[in-house]
């Protein structure tokens, strides 16, 4: 039987809240076991993101990435906690793909477009 990215990612979340975290490697191990037995491997990286939200929802917080070139200066981190409040979780992430600029996902989905890439792709390809 082929289970679902939801129905792992459930299985998975389950297993680790029902347990104490001494127990929580092994659950681990286990269920990499079980990816690799049933021939689910390439389906990890959509159940760990499946994962990410469950818990992120259950504690009340959004993922907030935000991408960029070079260092994010602490005043950008705190002006984008000023607005989107504090129920976030800031993940960073360096991309010398946009040139300049950042990017803003929230929850995976893009908010803030305000890249170099972007706005060169779009001179050029209009």
């Amino acid at each position: 039987m082929k289970y679902t990215v939801k129905q792992y990612a459930q299985a998975l979340m389950e297993a680790l809240e029902e347990n104490e975290s001494a127990q929580r490697n092994k659950i681990l191990k286990s269920f990499l076991l079980l990816l690799r037995r049933n021939n689910d491997w390439s389906k990890l990286d959509s159940i760990i993101k499946q994962v990410e939200k469950k818990y992120l929802r259950k504690i009340g917080k959004k993922k907030v990435l935000i991408e960029f070139v070079g260092a994010l200066s602490v005043k950008i981190k705190e002006r984008i906690k000023d607005i989107l409040g504090t129920n976030i979780l800031l993940v960073e992430k360096e991309n010398p793909k946009i040139l300049a600029g950042l990017k803003i996902f929230i929850e995976d989905e893009i908010l803030i477009d305000a890249s170099a890439r972007t706005r060169l792709d779009c001179l050029f390809n209009d």
